[in-house]
């Protein structure tokens, strides 16, 4: 589904990214930890091209991207292809919930008005919040307008789901509320989550990447990874984690 080769990205004269070749399964799950700072969100807005870079290529569902794309085409599939949920939920204030999911599909996909409609109630019976359709954000708690972020992600029915720190914005009892939908699609989609919360990265991720100066240090099966870390970063990363970071 995603296939990297030497991924670099530079930013005023420092490498961010610094030759990442990596590949995805179809339907895999992906975790990434690490330090801040160590290129984990560059990497993920690069796979959506909402960050150019300068060197590689990456090949995700199907479509290429290299440096300098500007061709309408590519970027219309990719943003039908791949969706994407943010650590600040980014929900039209003025729209309602369901507005808020049916946008995308309507404008992108061409989705008719009413037919849009009836997806997007679904989507919310799907993440809990059936009866909410005709609130604004403001009305709503930040676990639940993270839900409507990610059922609006959904709306277009994409084949990979990017996620960036979707919890670390949210208090425990909001996160695990949040965690839980992310657990219930995970399989159904193809996902890469930039996250801090180790329960999830054991128990649903297939593989984690350790990310640190902008490589992949470590890959692998998260009880390998998390429990057993092979290299000198992940091993400081995880025992900084549990003594509480």
């Amino acid at each position: 589904m995603i296939a990297i080769k030497g991924l670099k990205k530079r930013h005023g004269g420092r490498e961010i990214l610094r030759g990442i070749h990596a590949d995805v399964g179809t339907g895999e799950t992906i975790a990434i930890v690490g330090p801040s700072g160590g290129g984990k969100s560059t990497l993920l807005r690069a796979l959506n091209y909402l960050e150019p870079f300068d060197e590689g290529t990456v090949d995700i569902a199907g479509v290429t991207l290299r440096p300098g794309l500007h061709a309408r085409e590519p970027l219309r599939r990719l943003r039908t292809a791949v969706g994407m949920v943010f650590q600040q939920f980014h929900l039209f204030p003025h729209l309602t919930a369901l507005e808020n999911i049916t946008l995308a599909p309507r404008l992108v996909r061409r989705q008719p008005a009413a037919e849009a409609a009836r997806d997007a109630q679904a989507l919310l019976e799907r993440v809990g919040l059936g009866e909410r359709g005709g609130a604004y954000p403001a009305e709503l708690s930040g676990g639940q307008q993270q839900r409507v972020a990610i059922a609006r992600a959904l709306a277009v029915k994409p084949e990979v789901l990017l996620f960036d720190e979707p919890t670390s914005a949210l208090d425990p009892e909001m996160r695990d509320e949040v965690l839980a939908v992310m657990q219930e699609i995970a399989g159904a989609v193809t996902m890469i989550v930039v996250t801090h919360e180790m329960h999830f990265a054991k128990d649903v991720a297939h593989r984690v990447w350790v990310m640190d100066g902008g490589v992949i240090v470590e890959d692998g099966p998260p009880a390998q990874v998390v429990e057993a870390p092979k290299s000198d970063v992940a091993r400081e990363y995880f025992k900084r984690f549990r003594q509480g970071r």
